[in-house]
């Protein structure tokens, strides 16, 4: 197979370097994707779906081409190539590499790797996923994944994970609430059947027994959500009846969330929306 003279980007006009108008932004996309998340593999796949072409007549795209994109410094600038990546883009792209190929050793047998729980961000509210780098003492951070946050803590999982069967060792069946709190949202179901019921509330002509119908479904559903709530509390106040044990199965059987602050304390939402957090003793 015939290889290329230029980077992929550039094309030669007149004997001058210059840029490829469709490749460049095609070079563009692909490091938006990475840094966006996505694989090799998966780019690899949608560039030859899309039939985007590697040469003329050439599509053939793999890992090994997209790598080479990746780490090539001439997309900076260097002579006598124009620029298409800006230098903040290059080093993003790079750390993201070295990121990813850190990932490749780890074990994930480990308790860590066992927890079905996400992990949220005290700042935004989203989930957080777990990194590793070897270069550093503490080796294990947890990183935001909303790109408008990117909040970043540091902490060993054997600390996360101390911290959390640390909170729910004190907790006890007096501890779990019974009822549902005051600020729950409803559910949406409740939420459609009050819409249902403001409509009826405000048109010309009202059907007095279609609307006692509605709201008898509507309290109906509010029950059955409350019930459901009570259930939960009641399963988690057996659960705390019994001695801690310390292990993933536990925090998988009770909490549905796991917050992660930047004081490096921890909280946990439990499966009834209960919110029971350890300060910081310091």
């Amino acid at each position: 197979m015939k290889n290329r003279t230029l980077p992929y980007g550039y094309r030669c006009d007149n004997g001058i370097i210059v840029l490829h108008p469709q490749e460049s932004e095609i070079v563009k996309r692909i490091c938006k994707a990475y840094l966006d998340g996505q694989s090799l593999l998966t780019i690899v796949t949608w560039l030859n779906e899309e039939q985007i072409e590697y040469m003329p007549e050439v599509i053939g795209w793999n890992k090994a081409r997209l790598k080479r994109i990746i780490e090539d410094e001439r997309y900076l600038g260097k002579e006598p190539y124009p620029m298409i990546l800006d230098e903040e883009t290059h080093t993003a792209l790079q750390q993201t590499k070295h990121i990813r190929n850190t990932q490749k050793n780890t074990d994930r047998k480990t308790d860590i790797f066992q927890i079905a729980v996400p992990v949220k961000c005290p700042i935004c509210g989203r989930r957080m996923q777990r990194r590793h780098d070897s270069r550093y003492q503490c080796q294990q951070r947890w990183l935001c994944e909303n790109k408008e946050c990117r909040e970043l803590i540091k902490i060993a999982d054997s600390d996360l994970l101390g911290a959390i069967n640390g909170i729910l060792a004190g907790i006890t069946p007096e501890h779990i609430r019974l009822t549902a709190p005051t600020e729950t949202e409803p559910s949406i179901e409740v939420r459609r059947l009050n819409n249902e019921i403001a409509r009826m509330l405000e048109s010309a002509e009202i059907d007095k027994n279609v609307l006692r119908k509605k709201m008898m479904e509507c309290i109906s559903q509010k029950y059955k959500d409350l019930d459901t709530a009570i259930h939960t509390a009641r399963k988690l106040q057996s659960e705390f009846e019994r001695s801690a044990d310390d292990s993933t199965e536990r925090i998988n059987r009770t909490v549905s969330e796991v917050i992660l602050y930047t004081d490096l304390t921890v909280g946990i939402i439990l499966l009834n929306g209960q919110l029971i957090r350890k300060e910081n003793d310091t």
